[in-house]
């Protein structure tokens, strides 16, 4: 059977919700008190229930005293110490989500050079969406240079027969990207 002074400390710890470490020091302060309390009832045969009606009038409601405890605490405080435990499961899975998104769908890159501007300046930051099937002209878009570099260009035309695409960038003759070196469309850019 369970303790009354113990019953008594759930429901006001309960209302409390209060972190794990916190929830165990009070339950200690709290525990001592209420035992000298109780102990006086259990000495003139008191039962369980009437040991709980008992500690609720001499001690209070476990709804107020969890309430107050709560804002004793601060329930903000309370919420980051609760978080900090979850904090790196919750930085594990963003991680791996977002490698999974750049590995499969969308991809950052930096413009190294002006060879698409006025489109997107030199340093700006672009998202490249890989999955990109169709092109047009105008589309900017990320591709693997024979060195194997990532470039950036303009489309110009696309051939209906392999997918390849003609580029244009500035101060370069126009080139012809087949359609295996496309890493994508930008999609969007920080300039």
């Amino acid at each position: 059977m369970h303790d009354a002074v113990e019953q008594y400390l759930d429901e006001v710890l309960a209302y409390a919700s209060l972190a794990r470490g916190d929830e165990r020091r009070v339950r200690e302060e709290l525990r001592d008190h209420l035992e000298e309390l109780a102990t006086t009832a259990r000495e003139n045969n008191a039962t369980q229930e009437e040991v709980c009606t008992m500690l609720q009038n001499e001690f209070g409601k476990p709804e107020a005293i969890g309430n107050a405890i709560a804002r004793a605490k601060g329930r903000f405080r309370t919420y980051l110490k609760k978080q900090k435990r979850r904090l790196p499961i919750t930085l594990a899975v963003v991680f791996i989500l977002v490698l999974l998104l750049e590995l499969t769908v969308i991809r950052v890159f930096r413009a190294a050079t002006d060879a698409v501007a006025p489109n997107i300046p030199l340093g700006s930051r672009m998202l490249v969406y890989k999955l990109a099937s169709a092109f047009r002209p105008g589309d900017v878009v990320a591709f693997r240079s024979a060195e194997g570099k990532t470039r950036l260009g303009v489309v110009q035309t696309v051939d209906d027969g392999d997918g390849s695409l003609k580029v244009m960038r500035n101060g370069e003759p126009e080139q012809i990207v087949g359609r295996g070196k496309v890493i994508g469309r930008v999609v969007a850019n920080t300039r």
